[in-house]
C-alpha cells in the first residue's frame, strides 16, 4: 500500500483520497494490534486475529497510518510548505526509529535470555552443592544415632527433630530403617508430606531404588520420584556406623534453592524434570513455538539420575521497563519524526545534535562493551562507577559491589605488592589532576592468577572540570614473556658459532627472516643480501656448510689440535650413524630393547649376583651389538633415557627373583658418565628404588675408570651418597683405563671387576697373570671384592681361584639370558 502511495502520488484527489484510505486502514489495524499486543501482556491469552503480529510491527502501521492521513488531508489550494528532504527526513526517521525498536526489542530478548542462562547455571551449581550438604546433614544425625545404637532418648530425639526442621525448611519428611524393610521411626513436617512419603515407598522404582543402594551400600543416593512434584527430592543415607540401617529424607529442592526469589525478580519459571523426560525432549524441540525464553542446563546428580534444570518465561510485561523501551523508543521516534517534517529549519540543527550525540554514546559503549580489554570507570574518589565484562572477570565483580567498592579495597597486600599499589594509586592521583597516565602492575585476579596488567588511565572531563577516571587495563603477561623468550632466543642465536637461518616457511617463497653472526663470517653474505630473500638462494651455501660440519664432528672425534677434509666417505659413516641414531631413538620408543641377565657365582660355583645387560633385536637388521649402539647413545645424549630404563627394568626383574627366593646377592648395572655426572642423577635412582620397591641392598652400580677420574672429588661426593643409601659400587673394566691404585684409597667402592683382557690369557701370559694377582692382593688387603670377567675356562677359574679371586662371571659359568631362562638356570644349580 506505501509503495502503490508513492507510484501514485498526492498531487491529485484521487491520490489523496487513496492516501487517505491507506493511512485510516493502516491506524486501525495498527491501533488493534497495539491494543489487543497489551491486552495479552496484562491479562494473558490467545492472540485472536492478530496471534504471531508483534507489537513493533503494530506501532509502525499506527505510525504511517497517521503519517499517511496528515499528508491526505493537505489543502490542495495552499502551496506545499513540506521541502522534500523534509518528508524524505520524516520517513526516513519513522523507519530508523522501527529498525532502532527492533534492534532494542532483540536485545531486551538477547538479555532476558543471558539471565536466564546465568540463572540456571547458578541454580544448578548450587543445587549440587545444596545436596551434598543435605546429605552431610542427615549423615551427621544418622551416625550420632549410630553411635547411640539407634537407642536415641526420647527428649533429645525430639529436641534434635525440632531444631532440624526449624533450622531446615527445606527438610520434610526423615525416615529410620533398620535390618529390616519396615520403618522404625519416622517425623514429618505435615501430614500432607506423611501421606505423600508413604505412597512413594510402595512405587516400584523407589523400592528398587532403595534395593540397589543397599546392595551397591552406597553412603548416599538421591531420586525424584514423582513427576508431578518434581521439586520433591528422597535421599537415603547409610551410616558408617550402623550396619544395616538407613535414613529417608524428603527435602524441597524449591526451597533449597530459594526459588520464589527468582520468580519474583526475574519472572521466570524454573523446572526440574528428568533428563529423559517426554517433556524435556518437547520443551527443547518446540520451545521457540511455546515460549518467550527458554534456557536449560543438564544437572547430574552423584548416586542420583540425570535431570534437566530450566527457566522459562513468556512476553515481557507492558508495565515492566523491558515491555516498554521497544514502544516508548518508537513513540519517541514518531515524536520526532513529526517534528523533523514540521520544522525542517529546526530539524537540520537537531538532527545534527542528535547525530553527533549518537555517534558518540555509540563510540562510547563501544569502547567501554565491546573492547577486548578491561575497562573501568572511577570516581574522584576511586570508587567504581561501571566495569565491562572483562573488567568483571579479572575483579569478580558483580553489580552489587558498583559504587559501594572502592579500588583500595580492591587491591590489597595480598592481591598486589605494596610497591605496584603505590605506583597505581600515585598514577590515579596524577589523572585526577588532569594528567593521563600509563602504569604496569601485577594483579592476583579472580581466577587466582598473578597477571601483568597495563593500565591507562585517562580523566573524564565534564563542564571542564575532572569527575572521575577511565582506567583502560590490558593484560601484558603473554607479551612480556614473548619479548622475553624472543631476546633470550636471539641473544642465544647471536652467540652461538654455528650459522643460523631462520625462515618464514608461512610464505610461499619462504624469505629469510633472520641470520646470525656466524652466517655472515662463514658464508660471507651481509644480512642485508639474504633477509627476505628466498631461502632457495642460499643452497649452495647450506650443502658447503652441512659438509664442514661433518668434518668438524669427526676432528672433534680424534681430540684436539687436528683437521680433517671431507670425504664422500665420511659422509656415509655419518649417515649410518645418523640412521642408528633414529633407529635407536624409535627402538626405545616401540620395545625393541630388553634385558639378558648373566650371573656371577663364589668359588663354589654358588650364584652370589647378576649383572644386568641390554640387548637389541632390530625388526629388519636383527640383533645389533651394544658396541655399535651403546657409543651412539652416548654421543647423542640417549644414553640418559636408554639407562634409566635398562636401571627401571633390571630393579623391576630383581624385585620379582626376591619375591620367588632366587635372588642371592645384588643386581649390578653399568652406569655411562653422562648418567653420573648428570644433575638429578641421585634423585631419578631414589624415584625408580621407590617405584619398583627395590631396596638399595639389592643394588649394584658398576662405574668405568673414567666416571671416576673425571672430577673425582664430585664422584667421590656421590659414592658417598649411594655408600650412605645402601648401594654398592664397582669398578668395571679395572686396568683398562690407566689405573693408579693410589686413587683406590680414596674412592668409597665395593667391589673391583678385573678386564676380560687380563683373564683371557692368565694362564698363558706371565703379564697378565702379575696383574691379575697383583689386583687380587692389594684389593683384598684393602678390603675390596674382586670380581674376574669373561672366566670360559677351568684352567682360568683354578688360577684366579687360587690366588684368592672371589667372585667370576663367564661363558664358562652361564652366558647372558633372558629373565625366564634365568628363573630355569637358578632353579637348576641351586
Amino acid at each position: 500500500m506505501l509503495a502503490s502511495v508513492s507510484l501514485i502520488g498526492l498531487r491529485g484527489a484521487a491520490g489523496r483520497l487513496y492516501a487517505l484510505l491507506a493511512g485510516c486502514f493502516g491506524l486501525a489495524i495498527g491501533s488493534y494490534a497495539v491494543l489487543e499486543n497489551v491486552r495479552r501482556g496484562l491479562m494473558g491469552g490467545p492472540g485472536g486475529l492478530v496471534e504471531g503480529f508483534s507489537l513493533i510491527a503494530g506501532l509502525f502501521c499506527l505510525g504511517f497510518g497517521i503519517a499517511l492521513i496528515i499528508l491526505a488531508q493537505r489543502d490542495s489550494g495552499k502551496p506545499f510548505m513540506l521541502r522534500r528532504d523534509g518528508v524524505v527526513a520524516g520517513v526516513a526517521g519513522v523507519f530508523g526509529t522501527f529498525v532502532l525498536s527492533v534492534i532494542a526489542s532483540w536485545g531486551t530478548h538477547e538479555e532476558r535470555h543471558h539471565i536466564a542462562r546465568s540463572t540456571i547455571q547458578y541454580y544448578a551449581s548450587e543445587l549440587k552443592l545444596e545436596l551434598q550438604s543435605s546429605v552431610a546433614l542427615i549423615d551427621r544425625l544418622a551416625n550420632r544415632w549410630a553411635s547411640l545404637g539407634f537407642e536415641v532418648p526420647e527428649a533429645l530425639e525430639q529436641t534434635e527433630m525440632r531444631w532440624y526442621f526449624k533450622d531446615t525448611p527445606a527438610l520434610k519428611f526423615l525416615m529410620l530403617f533398620r535390618d529390616g524393610r519396615s520403618p522404625v521411626w519416622r517425623r514429618s513436617r505435615n501430614p500432607e508430606d506423611l501421606l505423600w512419603v508413604m505412597d512413594q515407598t510402595v512405587n516400584p522404582e523407589v523400592l528398587g531404588w532403595v534395593r540397589k543402594a543397599r546392595d551397591e551400600r552406597l553412603a548416599s543416593a538421591w531420586i525424584f520420584p514423582d513427576p508431578a512434584k518434581p521439586f520433591s527430592a528422597i535421599a537415603l543415607v547409610r551410616p558408617d556406623l550402623g550396619s544395616g540401617a538407613y535414613f529417608l529424607a524428603v527435602f524441597d529442592v524449591a526451597e533449597l534453592l530459594a526459588l520464589e526469589s527468582s520468580r519474583d525478580y526475574y519472572d521466570f519459571e524454573i523446572r526440574l524434570e528428568g533428563a529423559d523426560s517426554p517433556a524435556v525432549e518437547r520443551a527443547i524441540a518446540l520451545h521457540h513455538l511455546e515460549h518467550e525464553v527458554y534456557e536449560h542446563v543438564p544437572v547430574n546428580i552423584p548416586n542420583g539420575p540425570d535431570l534437566v534444570l530450566s527457566a522459562t518465561a513468556g512476553p515481557a510485561s507492558v508495565l515492566s521497563l523491558r515491555g516498554m523501551l521497544p514502544p516508548a523508543l518508537f513513540g519517541f521516534g514518531l515524536l520526532m519524526s513529526y517534528m523533523l517534517i514540521m520544522g525542517r529549519s529546526l530539524l537540520g540543527l537537531q538532527k545534527g545534535q542528535a547525530r553527533e550525540i549518537n555517534v558518540a554514546e555509540q563510540r562510547f559503549r563501544s569502547l567501554f562493551s565491546q573492547s577486548p580489554d578491561a575497562v573501568f570507570a572511577f570516581d574522584r574518589e576511586g570508587v567504581y562507577q561501571a566495569v565491562n565484562p572483562v573488567a568483571q572477570k579479572i575483579v569478580g565483580f558483580t553489580n552489587r559491589d558498583l559504587g559501594v567498592t572502592r579500588y583500595q579495597d580492591v587491591l590489597t597486600q595480598g592481591a598486589m605488592d605494596e610497591a605496584d599499589f603505590v605506583v597505581f594509586d600515585t598514577a590515579f592521583q596524577n589523572t585526577v589532576a588532569g594528567h593521563p597516565q600509563t602504569v604496569e602492575v601485577a594483579f592476583l585476579n579472580a581466577q587466582g592468577k598473578r597477571r601483568n596488567y597495563e593500565c591507562a588511565f585517562v580523566p573524564i572531563v565534564v563542564d571542564a572540570g575532572v569527575v572521575g577516571v577511565f582506567a583502560l587495563v590490558k593484560d601484558v603477561t603473554d607479551r612480556h614473556q614473548a619479548q622475553e623468550n624472543q631476546r633470550i632466543l636471539q641473544r642465544s642465536l647471536e652467540s652461538s658459532e654455528n650459522a643460523v637461518v631462520v625462515v618464514d616457511v608461512r610464505e610461499s617463497h619462504m624469505p629469510v627472516v633472520f641470520v646470525n653472526s656466524a652466517f655472515t663470517a662463514i658464508t660471507g653474505y651481509s644480512r642485508e643480501e639474504v633477509i627476505g630473500a628466498p631461502v632457495k638462494q642460499l643452497t649452495g651455501p647450506e650443502k658447503l656448510i652441512q659438509r664442514a660440519d661433518m668434518a668438524m664432528y669427526k676432528a672433534k672425534q680424534q681430540g684436539r689440535d687436528t683437521y680433517v677434509v671431507y670425504s664422500e666417505d665420511l659422509d656415509s659413516k655419518l649417515s649410518k650413524r645418523v640412521a642408528l641414531r633414529n633407529e635407536l631413538q624409535e627402538a626405545i620408543k616401540t620395545g625393541q630393547l630388553f634385558l639378558n641377565y648373566q650371573p656371577q657365582v663364589d668359588q663354589d660355583g654358588h650364584l652370589c649376583g647378576l649383572e644386568a645387560l641390554v640387548r637389541w633385536k632390530h625388526p629388519e637388521k636383527g640383533f645389533i651389538s651394544p658396541a655399535d649402539f651403546i657409543p651412539v647413545a652416548e654421543e647423542t645424549g640417549q644414553i640418559a633415557h636408554l639407562g634409566k630404563w635398562v636401571t627401571t627394568q633390571a630393579c623391576k626383574d630383581a624385585r620379582r627373583l626376591l619375591e620367588m627366593g632366587l635372588l642371592k646377592g645384588r643386581m649390578a648395572v653399568n652406569l655411562s658418565p653422562l648418567q653420573f655426572h648428570r644433575p638429578g642423577f641421585l634423585t631419578v635412582l631414589r624415584s625408580i628404588l621407590e617405584d619398583t620397591g627395590l631396596a638399595p641392598e639389592h643394588l649394584e652400580l658398576e662405574l668405568t675408570e673414567g666416571i671416576l677420574m673425571k672430577d673425582s672429588e664430585g664422584a667421590i661426593d656421590i659414592l658417598n651418597v649411594l655408600n650412605g643409601m645402601g648401594v654398592a659400587t664397582a669398578i668395571d673394566d679395572f686396568g683398562t683405563g690407566f689405573s693408579s691404585f693410589s686413587y683406590l684409597k680414596d674412592l668409597p667402592v665395593d667391589n673391583i671387576k678385573i678386564d676380560r683382557s687380563f683373564v683371557d690369557n692368565v694362564t698363558t701370559n706371565e703379564k697378565d697373570a702379575a696383574v691379575c694377582k697383583g689386583v687380587i692382593t692389594l684389593a683384598r688387603e684393602m678390603g675390596l671384592n674382586v670380581v674376574a670377567e669373561g672366566v670360559e675356562t677351568q684352567e682360568q677359574f683354578c688360577y684366579l681361584k687360587s690366588h684368592g679371586c672371589e667372585s667370576f662371571q663367564g661363558y664358562y659359568f652361564a652366558r647372558p639370558m633372558l629373565f625366564e631362562d634365568l628363573v630355569q638356570w637358578i632353579g637348576k644349580t641351586g
